[in-house]
């Protein structure tokens, strides 16, 4: 399986393999047999050991310095997005180093990588099936419960991911191991019963054999009591050497261990020396280490609990003395390990140090670690405050991901600061529920935020006084209950946050103003409105040096102009914002793909529609976007509609699910839309016409961003069951805005002009002119070009057809070199069409007179012709100009 894995990431499949086993079992050896694989086909390789207690990153670090890219770990800022921004560098940086080659990476002993560590191997992991990308890992699964991160890990990668478990040599291959070391192989199956297989400890056997015959007899049934023996055997300041090597994990600094053990670095290089010799350390270039993790766990548990207190105390005194920052980590976790020998407020200091960095440096379940412990201390020091500690948790439980469990710090901050009149406290807990880049992701229907940012904003609001933070606090408030409150209150908040926002006048406040603003006018109402919202947010964001409140604002500008219908200034817009995002290195990139597959998919460029949306889905998931993933999908759904394609089977399966999931008597109007244009998908007309009525009844809903959406389904469900009179209904509300688009979310696709559903609702309702309109309304997509839409409203007279019975109208030719106009005697009246617009008259000589020219373009009439009096022609006359 596994040689297969690594053949299969040279021929461009990736995927994430890990080997499973306990201690010994031969995982190391069969990563090193897989990298010597991997490199004589031709993949690129890298591996990297974790260890415990190790700098953020670490095992990331060793693999990228092999190919001189680990510099993207360095000299980053802490803010909202960081985090996001670092796992794309070095996702970036993966698919440069190899230069078009397949990449295989290898982890050893991942039951000790940092948490921040293995997030990242999550996010990596998750897109390795759609490139030649291969995760090979190796775990102690004895040390991984249910509660390890990397099991975690295993869960969110699902399909991604196989674990392979490693099990101990058969008796065959333990008399060939013996063979190879010298031994007689005839005493395999002897070795085997008693090891059970695990190579490590048959190398130990076979070490003991050697120099004593009897050796067999005396191997322990676990592999500590062997290491023990050896252990009792050396010096004793080889023994206090092993000490202090297993508290610091590591073996390879002997100043470091000297300077913990008060003994010169010099004095312990001969007792290093006498340790290799008996095979407890090896060296490792100018240091050394322990030859096997077991001998570092089994000197550790043969140590004292207090002296390992006292020894990592001082380790972590030292390295704490020492000012370096990349063992800052290192460092407070010894302290705090050791604190019951030294002074407590020395080691909550070191933790809180160690937590900042770990927030610099983007890891925050490591700033986690080090905050809980802090606060689970019956004392703390006099300048350390308690409320500022919840905060600064509840902020790195949010960037881990852990939402649940950052609430949870917020409220209790919240609780806190509410009993002290701490309204800045209170501000900070109820913005830090907001998490996201610049308003770009609120999370929808949280009662628990909705509830603290009230709390909030009666708080600021009480004190009687404009503040940056309270327009921040009512622009997200307003944010926050767009799903649960009615719109004069969403409304109300936006305008007082507008209102104070231009009173403080700070340009960051305004911007976050503005953009709540516009979510609350997001209907057709407020194209204009928007528009120029836009501008001032992109203008706010530049003054105020916000690169991420700019795109937010281009992102409004990007949707209104979409519904403008102007697509050059569209594209224009979209290139500003891909450069922007580029610079800011935000995993708000997705939104790019996102309009890249709306321009595809309105060119007739399905496949390459598809192409763009799988991007979408890749990156929003890496940065784990709500958004994201939801318009990826919106825009494959809007693809799969418009060529006309049935949704893959497992798509399938899911929308029947979540349509089964429904209430259809509490059903919002936009999941009802939903319902009813898959309805029409699957021609189901007992499904169109209860979910047409209902909406029609509900009166489609608030005019928000949804909806011309809702119109446009509801225009479609009218033209397929042939319901003329509910036809008359929906034109009669699109009609107002016939002269704009209509916008699937934020820009995930073009659902065509209201004018193409006003004409085709006309066709159906018999109402002259319908036909021009109609024709009209082919040119501008086929002028796009928009050729999947120019198709759909061609196609419409004859479903129109279908559903009524009626003969299809007659098309117009399309009036693209030429104006066209009708005269036509209709009974006692003529009927004149010019340029869409109709008129009626009465039969008199004169409008005789003119059909009589008409009827005969281009030639010369005598007088006398028109004089008689005669009946004029019938028929339909057409007169066209050039």
């Amino acid at each position: 399986m596994l040689s297969r894995a690594v053949e299969g990431a040279a021929a461009g499949r990736g995927g994430v393999l890990l080997l499973a086993g306990e201690p010994g079992i031969g995982k190391t050896r069969l990563l090193a047999d897989a990298r010597d694989l991997a490199a004589s086909l031709g993949s690129v390789t890298a591996c990297a050991t974790c260890v415990m207690a190790g700098r953020p990153y670490w095992p990331w670090r060793q693999l990228l310095r092999a190919h001189g890219g680990a510099a993207v770990f360095d000299q980053r800022r802490h803010d909202e997005g960081s985090r996001a921004e670092l796992f794309e560098a070095v996702d970036d940086q993966l698919s440069t180093v190899t230069g078009g080659l397949p990449l295989v990476l290898g982890f050893d002993d991942l039951q000790w990588a940092d948490a921040p560590s293995l997030r990242l191997l999550s996010l990596v992991g998750r897109s390795t099936p759609v490139r030649p990308l291969l995760i090979l890992g190796a775990f102690r699964d004895v040390e991984v419960g249910g509660d390890h991160p990397l099991a975690a890990v295993l869960g969110e990668l699902g399909a991604a991911v196989s674990v392979l478990s490693i099990g101990g040599l058969d008796a065959g291959a333990v008399s060939t191991l013996l063979e190879e070391q010298g031994t007689d192989p005839r005493m395999g199956p002897a070795v085997h019963a008693r090891t059970g297989g695990n190579p490590f400890f048959v190398r130990e056997v076979v070490h003991l054999i050697a120099e004593k015959p009897e050796g067999l007899d005396q191997v322990p049934p676990a592999v500590g009591e062997l290491v023990r023996r050896r252990v009792a055997a050396t010096d004793p300041a080889g023994r206090r050497l092993l000490e202090v090597a297993a508290v610091a994990w590591t073996a390879s600094d002997l100043a470091l261990l000297g300077r913990a053990l008060v003994i010169p670095a010099a004095d312990l290089v001969g007792p290093a020396e006498d340790l290799v010799r008996s095979r407890l350390l090896e060296r490792v270039g100018a240091g050394y280490r322990f030859r096997h993790d077991l001998v570092r766990d089994a000197v550790l548990a043969a140590t004292a609990r207090e002296r390992r207190e006292e020894l990592s105390w001082a380790l972590g005194t030292v390295l704490l003395e020492g000012g370096d920052a990349a063992r800052l980590e290192e460092a407070a976790t010894l302290l705090r390990t050791g604190v019951a020998a030294g002074d407590p407020t020395v080691a909550v200091h070191a933790a809180l140090r160690a937590s900042t960095a770990a927030m610099t440096g983007l890891a925050p379940e490591l700033a986690a670690t080090h905050l809980v412990w802090v606060l689970d201390q019956a004392a703390l020091p006099a300048d350390v405050d308690h409320v500022d500690l919840l905060l600064d948790l509840g902020e790195a439980r949010r960037d881990a991901g852990e939402w649940d469990a950052g609430g949870d710090a917020f409220e209790a901050a919240a609780r806190i600061a509410v009993g002290l009149g701490r309204s800045d406290q209170l501000t900070r807990a109820a913005l830090g529920f907001g998490a996201g880049l610049s308003g770009f992701e609120v999370r929808p229907r949280d009662q628990r935020q909705i509830d603290l940012l009230r709390q909030a904003a009666d708080a600021l609001e009480g004190e009687g006084t404009d503040s940056i933070e309270a327009a921040y606090v009512l622009a997200r408030l307003s944010v926050a209950v767009y799903a649960t409150s009615a719109s004069s209150q969403r409304d109300a908040y936006a305008r007082r946050a507008l209102e104070v926002a231009e009173r403080v006048g700070d340009p960051g406040a305004l911007g976050h103003a503005l953009a709540a603003w516009c979510d609350v006018i997001s209907g057709p109402d407020h194209v204009e409105e928007r528009l120029a919202a836009a501008d001032r947010i992109v203008d706010a964001g530049r003054v105020s040096g916000n690169g991420e409140l700019e795109l937010l604002g281009r992102r409004f500008r990007v949707v209104a102009l979409l519904e403008r219908g102007e697509l050059a200034k569209f594209d224009a817009e979209v290139a500003a914002f891909a450069a922007l995002a580029d610079r800011c290195r935000l995993l708000v990139r997705w939104y790019v793909p996102l309009w890249h597959g709306l321009r595809a998919l309105l060119g007739g460029q399905v496949e390459q529609a598809g192409s763009w949306a799988l991007e979408v889905l890749d990156i929003a998931g890496r940065a784990d976007s709500i958004n994201g993933w939801m318009l990826g999908n919106s825009l494959r759904l809007s693809m799969w509609d418009q060529a006309g394609v049935l949704f893959p089977a497992d798509v399938a399966e899911q929308l029947a699910g979540f349509v089964a999931g429904l209430d259809p008597d509490t059903m919002s109007g936009q999941e009802r839309a939903f319902v009813l244009g898959l309805a029409i998908l699957d021609d189901d007309n007992e499904s169109m016409r209860r979910h047409l009525d209902a909406l029609v009844a509900q009166g489609f809903g608030e005019r928000d961003a949804e909806y011309l959406g809702t119109l446009t389904t509801c225009a479609r469900a009218c033209l397929c069951l042939g319901d003329a009179q509910g036809a008359a209904v929906v034109a009669a509300q699109l009609s107002p805005y016939a002269h704009l688009w209509v916008v699937d979310g934020i820009g995930a696709a073009l659902l065509g002009s209201v004018e193409e559903m006003v004409a085709a609702l006309d066709l159906l309702c018999g109402r002259p002119g319908a036909p021009r309109r109609q024709a009209a309304t082919v040119e501008l997509y086929e002028s796009v070009p928009a050729p999947l839409l120019a198709k759909r409203a061609r196609g419409w007279p004859d479903v129109i057809a279908a559903a009524t019975g009626r003969p299809a109208p007659t098309p117009i030719p399309s009036p693209a070199a030429a104006e066209v106009g009708v005269l036509r005697r209709e009974g006692g009246t003529w009927l004149a069409v010019w340029a869409g617009r109709e008129a009626r008259f009465a039969d008199s000589k004169g409008v005789r007179d003119c059909a009589a020219l008409l009827a005969r373009p281009g030639r010369e009439l005598h007088v006398l012709e028109l004089a008689g009096g005669g009946e004029a022609p019938g028929g339909e006359i057409v007169k066209t100009c050039g």
